[in-house]
């Protein structure tokens, strides 16, 4: 019998408290700050950046938008983007699977994935850097 790590995950993020164990800090830890501030370095001012596995919303999102990003989330659990919407009204957030998602061709500058890509299972990771290679990060998602 194969798990579907997909099934596991969203029904793990339903039924846990999440934002308790893992979300009870509003601001980046160090290095993650050090990350987000070097992409912050590498694409233009107001840039369109797109969080594959966005949560709640924050940190992540909530520091690119301090720092005038535009930015679009996307998470596999409602809660969390309902979550989300609160916490960063600023943003967009979608409910979806990141990995099989069709942005109806929207570009993006940048996409960051903390923490969420090992959510999908290990052989469809590379399809989905490769889906996302392009220079503009737009098309298939």
């Amino acid at each position: 019998m194969t798990k579907d790590i997909r099934k596991i995950v969203k029904e793990g993020y339903k039924k846990g408290d999440y934002v308790s164990h893992f979300r009870t800090n509003s601001q980046p830890n160090k290095i993650e700050k050090k990350f987000l501030n070097r992409l912050a370095g590498l694409v233009p001012r107001a840039a369109k950046i797109l969080d594959f596995g966005c949560g709640i919303g924050i940190p992540f999102d909530k520091y690119l938008i301090g720092k005038s990003f535009k930015v679009t989330g996307i998470d596999i659990t409602r809660k969390h983007i309902e979550r989300a919407k609160e916490n960063v009204p600023d943003a967009k957030f979608v409910e979806g699977d990141f990995s099989r998602m069709h942005l109806d061709n929207e570009r993006f500058h940048a996409i960051i994935a903390l923490y969420s890509v090992f959510h999908i299972p290990r052989e469809e990771q590379q399809d989905l850097f490769q889906s996302v290679q392009n220079d503009d990060c737009s098309g298939q998602l």
